[in-house]
């Protein structure tokens, strides 16, 4: 059974879908035959969203230190 919406990713070819979605542009931008996820955009973007996710958890207090620092 084909999927709905397929593309290239990580290196593959796209599979026959309903579908089929096709990046066009520089290969810094559209990660080129790699597929999307290895582009500069995607880089930026995952950093991004990390680093606000890690200045959250430490502003409520939820990273706590390894077990090997912590006061027994």
């Amino acid at each position: 059974m084909p999927a709905i919406l397929l593309g290239i990713v990580s290196g593959n070819d796209a599979e026959p879908g309903w579908i089929r979605s096709t990046v066009k542009g520089p290969d810094y931008l559209s990660g080129g035959d790699f597929g999307v996820e290895s582009s500069v955009l995607s880089l930026v973007l995952c950093t991004t969203t990390g680093i606000v996710m890690l200045v959250m958890a430490v502003r409520r207090g939820d990273v706590v230190p390894p077990t090997w620092t912590r006061p027994t």
